[in-house]
């Protein structure tokens, strides 16, 4: 019965991580950060660092989303995104 359940509950976690999700989070990339640092994420040599190779270290895992909305604060411009992405 348990490993029933287990196989249940795995199943219906899969299926909540849905492509939608993900199909979001790239509009979101490809309208707020793609300009600068680029489609791909390669950035633009030290104007717009790279975001593919980031040291994960450096950053504190609960800082990334103010990051993200708010970048570090020197970028030359800043697109602000809403409260609702």
């Amino acid at each position: 019965m348990n490993k029933i359940l287990s196989f249940i509950i795995v199943l219906s976690l899969l299926n909540s991580c849905n492509y939608v999700n993900y199909q979001q989070g790239q509009d979101l990339y490809k309208t707020n950060c793609a300009t600068c640092h680029m489609p791909d994420g390669s950035g633009v040599n030290e104007l717009y660092p790279s975001l593919n190779n980031l040291d994960q270290n450096s950053f504190n895992l609960s800082e990334m989303p103010c990051i993200i909305r708010n970048g570090l604060g020197n970028e030359l411009s800043l697109i602000q995104m809403s409260g609702l992405e």
